[in-house]
């Protein structure tokens, strides 16, 4: 006798997590609302990547 072939689920490939948010901006006088906007966003589980925060000047 045959025995029945289990049947397998066909999943989707896995999207990939997007958890990190990039905050740019270009004048320096933005700075304060990028700092502000950054730490919103922490506070909301996000990662945050700024120019502000994470470049230095050379």
């Amino acid at each position: 006798m045959n025995k029945p072939v289990q049947e397998r689920a066909i999943l989707p490939p896995a999207k990939p997590v997007r958890d990190t948010i990039l905050v740019g901006q270009v004048n320096p006088e933005n700075n304060e609302f990028t700092l502000w906007l950054g730490l919103q966003l922490a506070n909301h589980g996000y990662k945050v990547w700024s120019d502000v925060t994470k470049l230095l000047g050379g």
